[in-house]
C-alpha cells in the first residue's frame, strides 16, 4: 500500500522512529510526503476541474465544478483535522436512541461531523465566518453531510 505515489507504508513505518527522535531530515521527508499526498488526492483534482471549466469555449452549458470542489474541500478539512488531532476521529460508540433525521437531529453526532465542526471553530481562516455552533452545525449538516452522503445540498 502506498501513502502517495512511490512511497510505501513500510517506508513510512521505517521513517517514524527518526521522526520521534527529532531528525530534521526525517521531518523534511515527512512534510514532503504529506504535501504529495494532499496534491495527489485533492489539489491536482481541483486544478483539473477548474481548468476544464475555464477551457470550455463553446458559449453554452459550462460545466460548473463547484459541487465536486466543495466535496473535495470537505474531504480536505477532515484530512487536516485528523492530522491536527494526531489520528482518525474517535469512533462513536452508539446513539442512545434511534436517529430521527431528517425530521429531527440525532442525539449524538458521528465523530467525523464533530471533527469537521472543530476544524471550522479552531481554524484561523474560518473561525470568524463560522463563529458559533449553530452556523458550524448548519454547514456541517446541510453542506458537508449532504454532499458526501446524499450527493446534494440541503437547507438553501
Amino acid at each position: 500500500m502506498e501513502i502517495c505515489k512511490d512511497y510505501k507504508v513500510s517506508r513510512w513505518r521505517a521513517l517514524k522512529p527518526r521522526l520521534e527522535n527529532g531528525s530534521q531530515v526525517a521531518w523534511e521527508e515527512a512534510i514532503g510526503v504529506f504535501e504529495r499526498r494532499l496534491n495527489e488526492r485533492f489539489f491536482r483534482c481541483m486544478h483539473l476541474l477548474l481548468n476544464a471549466d475555464e477551457s470550455r469555449s463553446d458559449g453554452g452549458g459550462h460545466v460548473v465544478p463547484g459541487f465536486a470542489l466543495m466535496a473535495l474541500c470537505c474531504l480536505i478539512v477532515e484530512t487536516l483535522q485528523s492530522f491536527y488531532r494526531g489520528g482518525r476521529a474517535e469512533q462513536q460508540d452508539s446513539f442512545p436512541r434511534a436517529c430521527t433525521y431528517p425530521v429531527g437531529n440525532c442525539i449524538a453526532q458521528p465523530s467525523t461531523a464533530r471533527a469537521f465542526k472543530d476544524f471550522l471553530k479552531d481554524s484561523p481562516r474560518f473561525k470568524d465566518d463560522f463563529k458559533n455552533s449553530e452556523i458550524r452545525g448548519d454547514f456541517s449538516q446541510n453542506v458537508r453531510n449532504a454532499i458526501l452522503h446524499e450527493a446534494e445540498t440541503r437547507g438553501g
